[in-house]
């Protein structure tokens, strides 16, 4: 993903915390607490 310059999403659905976020040597783009925060995203960036 982000090594090839794409744009990253972590789905928080139960499995990845906030915590691991903080954890984690490499961080998403984005964020998102789940599939409907994901929606939006990308249909606000067109």
């Amino acid at each position: 993903g982000a090594a090839a310059g794409m744009r990253t999403i972590l789905v928080l659905t139960g499995v990845a915390t906030r915590a691991d976020l903080a954890r984690a040597t490499v961080a998403p783009t984005w964020v998102a607490d789940d599939y409907a925060a994901v929606r939006r995203r990308l249909l606000a960036d067109g």
